[in-house]
């Protein structure tokens, strides 16, 4: 998730709030008509507007992806702040609009790219600086977010630029090593002199395994366990060697207000959210009763109860699971990465 270091220039953010627009009928990356962000500080009472509407900056290098740059002066509030997303595909097209949450902090000692959960959502469980030093604070999201990608498998829970090298197998779909947001090139071709010679794939041709995130998860229309390229005709050449580039991520789908879903790229899921704010949580001794965390870790384990000896009795060798503790591991256990398909 997204963390900004306040009175800093936006360029040197080790992440940036984005966007990645794309077509919502093929889930292409597409240019936009129009984007446009705004920026709300949620630290007090009411929300306050800190940056009013403005266009967003095109990545240059990137199609389909834009950039909320903003500044945050050097004695703004520290903690949670929103970026409102705007935008249309064509003029006078749908107008479609989600909102991100990121972190403003005094100081940022760990890039925050790998984080789950962000400083705001322990600081509202009452784990005060007094408490959970931001240093120490930051160090332990960096971890849990290590934990669960892990223990999952899965390295992306946002949207990320990535290039995938694939084989063909002779069939009309392309498996793929990660769940696809959408794509912006396919190429073939073959490695001569250690230079690679590619030849394009139309991406007319193709369609897109993201139907989670285009049409709703509807019947069979999840694809983030088995990703891929559909060639609507023909095959994909069986050994041919495939480059695939484009925003990549097991993401969740936009949801606008109201709980309807719209086309677009996803964001990381809520209950992977609250799961790793609780194993941050239980990374900070300093904030908690051991004894409570004991219990609520091994609760599932018990056997028997004496109340009047205060005996407790656990089944012998039971396992607890990733965490040992069932509530998160039940969580955990729905983005696990599949074996075999086109995920490994």
């Amino acid at each position: 998730m997204k963390a900004i270091q306040r009175g800093t220039d936006p360029s040197t953010w080790p992440v940036q709030p984005d966007l990645w627009t794309m077509n919502p009928d093929t889930g292409i990356l597409a240019v936009a008509y129009s984007v446009e962000f705004r920026v709300l500080n949620l630290t007090g009472d009411a929300p306050v507007e800190l940056h009013d509407w403005a266009d967003a900056d095109a990545d240059a290098g990137l199609v389909g992806r834009y950039v909320a740059a903003f500044s945050v002066a050097e004695d703004a509030d520290a903690g949670l702040y929103r970026v409102e997303w705007r935008w249309t595909m064509e003029e006078d097209g749908t107008l479609y609009q989600v909102a991100r949450d990121v972190d403003v902090v005094a100081a940022l000692w760990e890039d925050p790219g790998p984080w789950l959960c962000l400083p705001s959502d322990l600081r509202a469980e009452g784990f005060t600086a007094a408490i959970l030093p931001e240093q120490r604070l930051q160090r332990i999201l960096t971890n849990v977010g290590a934990f669960i990608r892990e223990n999952t498998g899965r390295l992306h829970f946002e949207p990320t630029q990535l290039e995938m090298e694939v084989t063909g197998a002779g069939t009309d779909v392309l498996l793929l090593p990660d769940v696809v947001v959408a794509v912006s090139a396919v190429e073939s071709g073959y490695v001569s002199s250690g230079e690679r010679v590619p030849f394009t794939v139309e991406l007319d041709d193709l369609e897109v395994l993201n139907r989670h995130l285009r049409i709703g998860m509807v019947g069979n229309h999840d694809d983030r366990d088995l990703p891929g390229l559909r060639m609507i005709e023909g095959a994909w050449t069986a050994g041919a060697t495939y480059w695939v580039r484009g925003a990549f991520g097991y993401t969740d789908p936009e949801q606008q207000r109201g709980g309807r879903q719209m086309p677009g790229p996803g964001d990381v899921p809520l209950p992977l959210r609250q799961v790793a704010g609780r194993l941050c949580v239980r990374e900070s001794p300093q904030a908690l009763i051991m004894d409570e965390v004991e219990d609520r870790r091994r609760r599932h384990l018990v056997q028997s109860d004496r109340v009047g000896s205060h005996g407790m009795a656990f089944f012998p060798g039971a396992k607890g699971g990733i965490t040992g503790d069932a509530e998160i591991d039940r969580v955990l256990a729905r983005y696990i990465r599949p074996f075999g398909g086109g995920v490994v």
